[in-house]
Parts: structure tokens; sequence; C-alpha cells
């Protein structure tokens, strides 16, 4: 499956009342549909519907990922919680629910790929590569600030992410979190402190 210019099916047509009208149905719904009705006709078999949520709430995946593994895994992953959730979008019933659906579908892919990543470590010390001499180059800061922030508890580095990368509100970080909007902005607050006391003083988010 692609990730972006997926195309449209006949369920796609239905829902959009007809193949004649699908570029007026683009140009005035398309990115402003719902996610319930986006999923609802994706259910359907819609992919083109699958491509709008995905375009939509993919950064916010690419955030969750980010926060669990390093940024090359993350690549890897986020085009196969792409397929999963394409392939099980038929048991999502609360149409709603897509965006913290699929972030718990890329947390669970995180979360088994450093698992499984400790597994090969752990079967034999041989397989452990060399550690890569660190490159001296303008992204090394923002690679210092990433580990520290995947080193810190999943409720801390998934909603800073969220923040810091994406510029997203607390109510926004709450819906694909699961937190309330109270504990993203107290648990926002307590990681960027345990950020700065990570990075040293001359730190500043």
């Amino acid at each position: 499956m692609k990730q972006y210019a997926l195309e449209w099916t006949a369920a796609d047509a239905a829902l959009a009342g007809g193949a004649g009208r699908f570029g007026l149905f683009l140009r005035r719904n398309g990115w402003k549909a719902s996610d319930a009705l986006l999923v609802q006709l994706a259910r359907q078999g819609g992919k083109l519907a699958f491509d709008l949520l995905w375009l939509r709430h993919s950064p916010a995946v690419h955030a969750v990922l980010a926060s669990i593994v390093p940024p090359h895994e993350a690549e890897d992953l986020i085009q196969e919680t792409a397929v999963c959730a394409w392939s099980g979008i038929g048991t999502l019933r609360e149409g709603g629910r897509f965006s913290a659906w699929v972030c718990s579908i890329a947390r669970h892919m995180g979360r088994d790929r450093i698992s499984h990543l400790a597994t090969r470590r752990s079967v034999s010390l041989e397989e452990i590569p060399e550690p890569e001499v660190p490159q001296h180059n303008g992204n090394a800061e923002a690679d210092a600030v990433l580990a520290c922030i995947r080193s810190l508890p999943s409720c801390y580095s998934e909603p800073l992410l969220m923040k810091l990368m994406l510029g997203m509100t607390n109510g926004e970080i709450a819906d694909r979190t699961g937190m309330t909007p109270g504990s993203v902005r107290v648990n926002i607050h307590r990681g960027l402190r345990r950020l700065r006391d990570a990075l040293g003083p001359g730190y500043a988010p």
C-alpha cells in the first residue's frame, strides 16, 4: 500500500454521490470530512478515505514512534503502521477514535520492535554492531534532544514530542494518548523539567 495518493474505489464513489461528482466532493468535503465519516467510507473499502485519514494523523503516529524507537526504526515502522491500520480498519467501530486507535497501533509496534531488538542483542554479543562514531553536523543537537526525550517515560515523551514537533494543543494530544487535557499539561511540564535537567541549564525548548 502506498503512503499517499490512493485511488477512489466504488465505496468512495457511493458515499461521494457518484463518479461524476468525485472532484466536487473532494474539493468541498474531502479535507474537511470528519474522521467518523472517513472511517465509515474506509470500512467499505474506500482507499482514498483511508489516505485522507492517514495524511491527517500520520504526523502524530510518527511522534509516537519517535518517542519509542530510533529515527531510522521510526521511518520503517510508520509504513508498517499504515498497512496494519488499513488491514484492520474494519475492526474500528468508533470512527471518531481513529487517531487514538492508530496511535495505539504505532505504540504497540514500537514496543514490539524494541523488545525484538533487545532479544536479538541477548542471543549473542557477537551480533551487537560496533557503536557508530557520532557525526558532527547540524543535526547533532536535535539528535541529542530526541535521545533524551526517548529516555523519558512514555507518559512524558509522547506528549512532549507532539507538542514540540507538531505544535498540538493539550486537547489534541489528549485525543491521541488517552490522557485528560489536565494530565497532558502536567506531564508536559514535568517532562520539560526532566529534559532540562538531563541536557543542562543551557537548554531552552
